[in-house]
């Protein structure tokens, strides 16, 4: 067995075992091959309703093996370094506890790993399951808000990420063990937790630390999620907090970067990887809907 037929698939999650239920369920309807050998590693990070329950029922029927990992401390970034911590799988597979996998969605990190050797990391699109109706004025904004929904779409063709200075989204990446071993885990200072209502930039700060040692990766659009929005989440205050707690971690990431006595990146691409042009336009989009 080769290091790209031996995965982790690692779920994070905080009191949604409903939602929960229905991801492992995507993941047990996938076609693996059977040359792939992969397990679901969940980390419940403390939380108060049944999912524990959830995951064991899931395990008795599961296609590969399931764990669970109960993780106390509060936030997503602990949350992460707990499961990559319960693991050893060469490659590690992220999505998110209310996210629906496609059929292929393994396959196509396996096969994306297996004919690109010098890929550290793979991301994909991610396409909304919207629990009410779009209301018009989102619409009109076209992509702004996209991230703030856990939207991606790139369109159906591979490139690399560096090369046009994009991220993927928490609800669907996957690293080699191989980066994690060079540059660390996830920095829980930029992560979301119990405390702390803005919204964490773990993963650019995580990429940066990646792209300081010239590591790449590739937009796979074969890797394909489905991701619940809430309809709280298609409110202009919900839009307009997001923005603010953006832009409040992205500063505070900027002055840790500077504080470091290397420089990761260029203060250019610093700030358009923690906050891009679309920062100041977001507001004025959310302005316009009233």
């Amino acid at each position: 067995m080769t290091h790209f037929d031996n995965l982790t698939v690692l779920i994070c999650t905080w009191n949604r075992s409903a939602l929960l239920e229905e991801t492992l369920g995507s993941l047990a309807a996938m076609d693996v091959a059977s040359t792939i050998r992969w397990e679901v590693v969940v980390v419940d990070n403390n939380s108060t309703d049944d999912t524990r329950q959830v995951v064991q029922q899931a395990a008795r029927a599961f296609p590969a093996p399931v764990r669970y990992v109960f993780e106390p401390r509060q936030g997503k970034s602990t949350a992460m370094n707990a499961g990559l911590g319960a693991s050893n799988a060469p490659i590690v597979a992220f999505t998110d506890d209310d996210v629906l996998v496609s059929r292929d969605w393994l396959t196509a990190i396996s096969d994306a790993f297996r004919t690109r050797s010098d890929i550290s990391y793979v991301g994909g699109p991610v396409d909304p399951i919207w629990e009410r109706p779009r209301p018009a004025w989102f619409d009109r904004t076209g992509t702004i808000l996209w991230g703030a929904l856990a939207i991606l779409d790139y369109g159906d063709e591979p490139f690399v990420f560096e090369d046009r200075k994009k991220v993927p989204l928490a609800a669907n990446f996957a690293i080699r063990r191989a980066l994690i071993d060079r540059i660390g885990n996830f920095d829980t200072a930029f992560g979301r937790n119990s405390e702390q209502v803005l919204l964490g930039q773990e993963l650019p700060e995580f990429f940066a630390r990646a792209r300081s040692i010239d590591a790449r990766g590739l937009y796979v659009p074969r890797m394909r999620v489905r991701h619940h929005v809430p309809a709280r989440r298609l409110q202009p205050g919900y839009l307009r907090r997001w923005w603010y707690g953006k832009g409040f971690r992205a500063r505070a990431w900027r002055r840790s970067i500077r504080s470091r006595s290397s420089v990761w990146i260029s203060g250019r691409w610093q700030r358009s990887a923690a906050c891009p042009a679309s920062c100041s336009a977001a507001p004025r989009a959310m302005r316009a809907s009233g």
